[in-house]
């Protein structure tokens, strides 16, 4: 939702209301410079950003690892299927034990 050209054209004209480069010889010259390059991009962000609001329908307690368990219980489930005749196959134990580590998660 954020219009570059604009935001990259109004970030320019703040960049070029700071001071020119110079070699930066000390930390508080170096903290000094930070500072209003980060309040130039905050300002511009601040502007031209739109801020979004979460949905109320999305699992905030869902992550990443939780995907990567989930995922791997799934694949093993399908192999335990594959193998369900035979319950003395190892996919068994690697599938009770995926399963019970997404379960601990979740």
């Amino acid at each position: 939702m954020t219009s570059w050209p604009d935001f990259t054209a109004v970030l320019e004209e703040k960049l070029n209301l700071l001071p020119e480069p110079v070699e930066i010889s000390s930390i508080k010259q170096f903290e000094d410079t930070l500072e209003a390059l980060n309040l130039a991009v905050e300002l511009t962000i601040n502007k031209h950003v739109p801020e979004t609001r979460q949905s109320p329908f999305t699992k905030r307690w869902w992550t990443k690892d939780l995907s990567s368990l989930r995922k791997t219980a799934v694949t093993l489930a399908r192999t335990v299927n594959r193998h369900k005749s035979n319950m003395d196959h190892p996919s068994h134990k690697s599938y009770r034990l995926a399963r019970n580590a997404y379960s601990k998660k979740i």
